[in-house]
């Protein structure tokens, strides 16, 4: 349908702003179809919602048709009665659902009712099987088909059906559809921003409307409702009753649910305000039956901007990037950038993390710019690459706002000390508390602001500041982490490398140098029992070959092969590829001894091999 000028304007203008907002979280241009967009049209009740539940309608209407006997029906008795009788009553219950409405959708009556059906068509089958069973029925399948061998091929169809139907009444989006408030989590660089903005996007394509905002925008202190009307910025709403019957009336015209998106709660001013907001929006938007709210909020901050009770009163869905559309964003991207596809899928779990990709393809585009080709890789690519490629952009943006000078001078005067105090951080080896690092920027860039720093910081993607909690719940702190885990664990690797085993320190004490730190008592080694150390470990099984000159990381610890032989394997597939030992024949022979040895040998060892390179 068309939009009105007016609304269509407006409409265009808050996706705008949100937009701009947004900044890097948001690129347009990459957009990979997710499940989670079927969990949009269940709270917005959309066609696509009703399309959905009305196919399944259909096939099973049609399945009944199939498996009601022609002939002989007398012989399936009561089974056959009572399934009839059930399925009567869901097709009653489903036939209701079929056009927009705000009026509650009875799932919990659906749901008992399937789960009669599903008990009834088993009955109904066993019955089947009784009577094609029974001797005269055995003599005359001799010479004909078995009685009832179409009906019972039909009905193994129809449970495959139901089963849709139980998973679509225990789902994400039948919940919002009765129950339209949505908090919406995630960790950081999963692409929660770039989720929303695209939803609203998507929507504006579809005719429909939704208001966004960043939690950047909300004040800590002022009416939430007196801010919307501010940043809503349509002279002709001038208050909360006027705005949200607007919102209603929109929703209730384009027979899909208005949404009023708040991302990002979590960056607010102060984020404990919304643990009194939220309360006051769902009590207000209540009122409006054709109007939903989404808010967003990174995961572990979960306590700074909700109670116990009030995330009750939401729906909560996790985003999970593209967690298990890995391929299919690998190829949007990849495309996008004027890369082309690997040989063979990248299934690794990072490509589910949308900022992992996005730096992924970033740091191939630049290296193909450079050596004049496309060429990307066989199979995959260093890992160590990729990081190196992401922290020199970033020290460099770094340098230049707050002028520190050169990448090695960021390196040296901030990433290392960082790295360092994590390290020495008792047991969490990938944060450091927010005194600590204050009192190390102090020492190391005195004259530096830490807000306007670590604010930069969280904007480059480097670090991120999360909340800590004591043994009661309460907060006592706030620490900071490298943004995503892989590139903390190369990052706090890169400082050990370059404190005990570097080259232009050590000479050719660098190996022996090494060895004795990753002793079971050693700096580094001491730490190998240490859970929240494993991604260091994987981390230094790429990173010693790769500075070592091939040398094994498993073969400098004989004491911890156990421990390290996941990372080791592991690391075969994202190291460079000039990071193995040769031979005179060029080949990787040490590598292949490893792999033979502690592997191999073992029939476990076989799936745990081919499921990490194939």
């Amino acid at each position: 349908m068309m939009i009105a000028s007016k609304d269509h304007q407006w409409q265009s203008a808050i996706y705008e702003k949100a937009k701009d907002l947004a900044g890097k979280r948001y690129t347009p241009e990459l957009n990979v179809d997710l499940p989670i967009s079927q969990t949009f049209d269940g709270l917005a009740r959309n066609i696509g919602f009703y399309n959905r539940i009305r196919k399944l309608y259909g096939e099973l209407r049609k399945s009944r048709r199939d498996i009601f006997p022609s002939n002989n029906a007398e012989l399936l008795g009561i089974e056959l009665t009572n399934f009839d009788y059930c399925f009567e009553e869901f097709l009653s219950q489903v036939s209701q659902i079929k056009e927009y409405t705000t009026a509650k959708i009875p799932w919990q009556e659906i749901k008992n009712t399937v789960k009669k059906l599903d008990e009834y068509s088993w009955k109904l089958q066993d019955k089947i099987y009784e009577v094609q069973k029974s001797p005269a029925n055995e003599k005359k399948n001799e010479h004909s088909e078995k009685i009832f061998n179409s009906e019972s091929y039909h009905l193994s169809k129809f449970r495959s059906s139901i089963h849709q139907f139980q998973e679509l009444h225990n789902s994400d989006a039948a919940k919002l559809s009765n129950h339209p408030f949505l908090l919406l989590t995630g960790v950081t660089g999963i692409g929660k921003t770039h989720l929303l903005c695209d939803l609203v996007k998507k929507r504006i394509n579809e005719g429909s409307f939704s208001f966004i905002t960043l939690g950047q925008e909300i004040n800590g202190t002022d009416d939430i409702w007196k801010q919307v009307v501010k940043i809503n910025s349509d002279g002709r709403l001038k208050s909360k009753k006027a705005l949200l019957k607007k919102f209603d009336r929109l929703g209730e015209r384009t027979k899909s649910r208005f949404f009023i998106i708040i991302d990002a709660l979590n960056e607010s001013e102060k984020a404990s305000y919304w643990k009194t907001t939220l309360p006051v929006l769902i009590k207000d938007i209540r009122r409006y039956p054709n109007v939903a709210l989404i808010v967003s909020v990174r995961s572990g901050f979960e306590k700074e901007v909700t109670t116990t009770s009030l995330r009750k009163r939401f729906h909560e869905v996790e985003h999970g990037g593209f967690r298990f559309r890995e391929w299919e964003a690998i190829k949007e991207f990849f495309t996008q950038f004027g890369l082309p596809l690997p040989e063979i899928p990248l299934i690794n779990p990072e490509f589910s993390v949308p900022l992992f990709l996005l730096l992924f393809c970033k740091s191939r585009q630049r290296r193909a710019k450079k050596k004049g080709n496309k060429q990307l890789f066989r199979g995959h690519e260093g890992s160590t690459s990729i990081f190196e490629d992401f922290i020199k952009g970033v020290s460099e943006n770094i340098g230049k706002e707050f002028g520190i000078g050169s990448v090695d001078k960021v390196w040296n005067k901030l990433i290392k000390p960082l790295a360092e105090g994590m390290v020495n951080n008792r047991g969490h080896k990938d944060k450091i508390s927010e005194d600590h690092f204050k009192k190390l920027l102090a020492k190391e860039l005195p004259g530096v602001d830490f807000g306007l720093l670590t604010s930069s910081l969280e904007k480059n993607h480097l670090l991120i500041r999360v909340p800590r909690y004591g043994k009661k719940g309460k907060r006592t702190g706030f620490d900071y982490r490298f943004t995503y885990q892989r590139f903390s664990d190369h990052l706090i690797s890169r400082y050990l490398m370059n404190k005990y085993a570097s080259k232009k320190a050590y000479g050719t004490n660098a190996k022996s140098n090494l060895r004795k730190r990753l002793r079971k008592s050693g700096t580094i080694g001491k730490h190998f029992y240490d859970y929240s150390f494993q991604g260091v470990m994987n981390a230094l099984s790429i990173q010693v070959p790769e500075w070592l000159d091939g040398e094994e990381l498993i073969d400098l610890c004989p004491w911890a092969q156990q421990i390290l032989e996941e990372s080791f394997l592991e690391s075969i597939i994202w190291r460079k590829p000039n990071a193995f030992y040769l031979n005179n024949k060029g080949r990787p022979e040490r590598t292949i001894n490893i792999i033979n040895r502690l592997v191999l040998s073992f029939d476990e060892g076989h799936s745990k091999f081919f499921a990490t390179v194939l």
